[in-house]
């Protein structure tokens, strides 16, 4: 499936947050998580389907581990 630029800047931001988060980095990794569901949505808005749909999935899945690590670490 090809990947737009606005998909590919999310997924770069998304993947940060990843690394972050594995390296206990919890407040930055939250940030990275929020920043990435604002991306995913805009690349959403911006695309058709089915790349509209995947990030979609993608922004919800952003937003759930930012929810998460908030829970988590009292952020």
């Amino acid at each position: 499936m090809p990947v737009d630029p606005p998909t590919e800047d999310a997924r770069s931001v998304d993947n940060r947050a990843i690394e972050l988060e594995r390296n206990k980095r919890f407040f930055e990794a939250f940030r990275a998580y929020v920043s990435a569901t604002q991306l995913f949505l805009e690349a959403a808005r911006a695309s058709r389907e089915p790349l509209g749909a995947d990030a979609r999935r993608r922004a919800s899945r952003c937003l759930e581990r930012a929810e998460r690590l908030r829970e988590s670490h009292k952020l």
